[in-house]
């Protein structure tokens, strides 16, 4: 059954426009009702997105957690997993596969299941900063394990955290844990719902949290110019790039603060960029709030030279101080030293 868009969002008071709105989601996806004894929502399609709700979902939640439900498909939306789901539910869960596929089908399958819980966590956060909290979500979550809103008494939040908070200190205690936890659940496309709940109340908590938040809060009145800027790419991306291009995503992303360190020796064929780092750092990830006016040094290969044999370090001595020797064996070959010997007391 289908539902009309404006009137469905009429009800609701528009809280879906809003949402939409601070997503940057042009189109309003249809809103279908699927007849399920299942309490669930999914997102299928391509181009036109189609969000579909269970008839158990809209009798089991109270209305008021409508929109966190939305939020959440719609979080799946704006990071592009609908496709790939689109994709497994065909391959897999419809059995549309070839004969090939079919007999290399559990390796395709484990990864495919992992990719799907981790972009359940996405959407779960994606839903968290529209709501300016996890409550909602975690009052969602408590439904989705069995609570329903014709139940006499009402549900403990935080006995339900315990449950998530016990869970991941389970499985995290040993390998042996980690190992049962996977082997019982070779085939899951839904993290357990205490669990969800008790990461979003841990990431809640944090300073990524806050900054997505304001720059989100900076971003809807067309602010665009943030203190606070997340980082455009990982270490690993930005390595095996051409100079022009990383200055230009740095550029791009609002950060102006950088220079080039350049180390003589014969640029690869993917391109001359060995390194970014960021006031120093080289263990940030994609995603990752820094200051605008954090130091961008990119180091990068250079010709100049070569042929005396001369290379220059990309860092001074101090750099080096305090590394393994394996590790600093493998900076210096990175910046295209061949051997590297140590004596006892550098060890």
């Amino acid at each position: 059954m289908a539902i009309n868009p404006d009137v469905f969002i009429d009800k609701h008071d528009r809280a879906a426009t809003k949402m939409l709105a601070k997503l940057g989601i042009a189109e309003i996806p249809e809103l279908y009702i699927e007849q399920n004894p299942f309490p669930n929502a999914y997102t299928i399609g391509d181009q036109n997105m189609m969000i579909v709700l269970t008839t158990a979902l809209l009798e089991t939640i109270p209305m008021e957690l409508l929109p966190t439900v939305l939020e959440r498909e719609c979080g799946h939306i704006l990071c592009g997993h609908v496709l790939y789901t689109t994709i497994t539910a065909l391959l897999i869960w419809r059995n549309i596969a070839s004969p090939l596929l079919s007999k290399i089908s559990p390796m395709i399958e484990k990864g495919f299941y992992q990719w799907m819980v981790r972009s359940e966590y996405t959407a779960d956060r994606v839903a968290v900063v529209l709501d300016g909290g996890c409550d909602m979500l975690i009052e969602l979550y408590m439904h989705y394990a069995g609570y329903t809103r014709n139940m006499p008494y009402a549900p403990d939040k935080n006995e339900f955290l315990r449950q998530g908070e016990e869970y991941s200190a389970l499985v995290g205690e040993i390998l042996l844990n980690s190992l049962y936890e996977g082997f019982n659940r070779r085939r899951p496309d839904h993290p357990f719902c205490a669990f969800r709940a008790y990461n979003c109340a841990k990431w809640v908590e944090t300073k990524e949290f806050s900054y997505v938040c304001s720059y989100i809060a900076e971003e809807m009145p067309g602010i665009t110019e943030h203190q606070l800027i997340p980082i455009p790419a990982t270490p690993k991306e930005f390595g095996g790039r051409t100079l022009e291009d990383v200055t230009q995503q740095l550029k791009d992303a609002g950060f102006s603060n950088f220079s080039v360190s350049t180390v003589i020796g014969k640029v690869p064929q993917k391109g001359p960029t060995i390194s970014v780092k960021i006031d120093g750092r080289r263990d940030y990830t994609a995603g990752e709030f820094a200051d605008r006016d954090a130091k961008y040094i990119i180091t990068c290969f250079s010709e100049d030279d070569t042929k005396e044999g001369k290379i220059r370090l990309p860092d001074s001595a101090g750099y080096y101080t305090g590394l393994t020797p394996e590790q600093a064996k493998k900076e210096l070959a990175g910046a295209g030293l061949r051997e590297c010997d140590f004596a006892d007391d550098d060890l």
